[in-house]
């Protein structure tokens, strides 16, 4: 076999590996922020878990030599991209899992693919296609189905309908913030760059929302929030961010938002063995559908594209790589 031949035969491992680890760590976040539920309030939990993954992503970005200095104009885009997807997302995630089983929440969250269509559908006036709003039927409809088809006993989950929509709120702040994030992928950020400046945001605006509410920052010392607390900085945030760039490098922005899909389904998983979630027949059916729609919408992609930020006399990106990270794979950025 030649070197060629070998290094053909290396490409598919590395992309199933590459999924395996972003779903597992995606998977087990879920379960993971509940862990962090209890004493400590959220917004400090956000506080120390960004506190100690900021700090590694930017030293990512300087070992790979990626620029960090930017003009005013696009740190007041990293600063709301920030506090949407790294502080107020997170928090409202924080607050849904205290209150649902952990998989039922990343349920909920996957379907960010159907409101990152309606945004852009809102905000930019680029309505979706046929497919495109077959995929949002099945997934609001697998979505009612899952919350209202008497999957699990609602009267004895206090707070169950707070959690929804705290869940909700989580789904939509991370859409709005993809639309800012699109913003300035446009302006030719690196990713990594960007997502660290994010982060700084974000962790200060945690600091801020924190300080205003009066809370003190604590931090619990047992073995379940400190584990979690290192797992989510760690693997959930720098490990799995990593292996997803990786991925976006190697199969494009589309496939590699297949991760959306399949995380759920790990996070049920691990939800059915330690929470209170039950698999049922209306359960598998409503997933299932939910599962169904999200890959209707990636398949005719739907999301924040830069096409709709794109300035006069700039050049359109192709249809099959609507955030443009595809530059990434000739080394544009």
């Amino acid at each position: 076999m030649t070197a060629a031949q070998r290094r053909s035969l290396r490409g598919p491992w590395r992309i199933a590996a590459l999924y395996s680890v972003v779903i597992l760590c995606w998977s087990c976040s879920w379960y993971a922020s509940k862990l962090q539920g209890g004493v400590v309030d959220a917004f400090v939990s956000l506080v120390w878990r960004f506190g100690t993954a900021a700090p590694l992503m930017f030293g990512w970005a300087a070992l790979g030599r990626q620029k960090l200095k930017f003009g005013w104009k696009v740190h007041l885009a990293f600063a709301p991209v920030g506090i949407l997807m790294f502080s107020l997302n997170f928090a409202f995630a924080y607050h849904a899992v205290k209150l649902l089983p952990s998989g039922l929440v990343s349920v909920i969250f996957s379907l960010s693919t159907v409101t990152n269509m309606a945004l852009v559908a809102v905000i930019f006036r680029r309505w979706p296609g046929i497919r495109s709003l077959m995929g949002a039927a099945f997934g609001v409809g697998g979505l009612a189905l899952l919350f209202l088809g008497d999957i699990m006993p609602i009267d004895e989950i206090p707070g169950y309908w707070a959690g929804v929509f705290c869940g909700l709120a989580m789904t939509l702040t991370f859409s709005l913030g993809n639309v800012g994030s699109a913003w300035v992928q446009r302006r030719g950020v690196p990713v990594v760059s960007a997502a660290a400046w994010s982060m700084l945001y974000g962790l200060l605006s945690s600091i801020g929302l924190a300080c205003a509410s009066g809370t003190t920052f604590a931090l619990d010392m047992s073995v379940a929030y400190v584990g979690s607390l290192l797992f989510l900085a760690i693997f959930g945030t720098l490990f799995a961010f990593s292996a997803y760039l990786e991925l976006l490098r190697m199969v494009g922005p589309a496939r590699a938002a297949y991760c959306t899909v399949w995380a759920p389904i790990g996070a049920l998983a691990i939800s059915s063995h330690f929470e209170q979630f039950s698999w049922t027949k209306v359960a598998a059916g409503a997933v299932a559908l939910i599962a169904v729609g999200n890959i209707l919408v990636l398949w005719s992609g739907g999301g924040p594209g830069k096409n709709e930020m794109r300035q006069p006399g700039e050049r359109e990106l192709p249809p099959d790589d609507p955030l443009g990270i595809g530059r990434y794979r000739t080394g544009e950025g």
